[in-house]
């Protein structure tokens, strides 16, 4: 079965993601932290996490998620979303506009969506 890109794409694209987002950008922002005191996380992070996650478990009930914390990704054959929901928390938690929400796909230990040839 061969993951319906545009939903996801859509998700991506989705103003009720960005206006979560944006929205918490206008009050004051709580911060947490994970493993260390720079290992930042927010309340939104949780917020548009679990949006992207019960779109996920929706449209595909038998895929798993691996959310972004602070930890590497290791590629397994299962089919594994990858989610960042506030890609920049350190940007975001000190009111720096400067953030994304990344959402890949991996399935028998390569990366599917998003395709990029290299990074940064």
């Amino acid at each position: 079965m061969r993951p319906k890109w545009a939903h996801f794409r859509a998700l991506c694209a989705d103003h009720s993601l960005c206006q979560v987002i944006k929205g918490a950008l206008q009050n004051k922002v709580k911060i947490m932290t994970k493993s260390s005191s720079i290992d930042l996380v927010t309340e939104t992070d949780h917020k548009v996490e679990k949006i992207i996650i019960l779109s996920v478990k929706e449209k595909f009930p038998t895929h798993q998620e691996s959310v972004a914390a602070g930890v590497a990704f290791v590629y397994t054959n299962n089919r594994k979303w990858i989610i960042n929901p506030v890609d920049g928390t350190t940007n975001f938690a000190h009111w720096f506009p400067f953030v994304a929400v990344s959402i890949g796909f991996a399935v028998n230990k390569q990366r599917k969506f998003p395709r990029q040839s290299s990074h940064l």
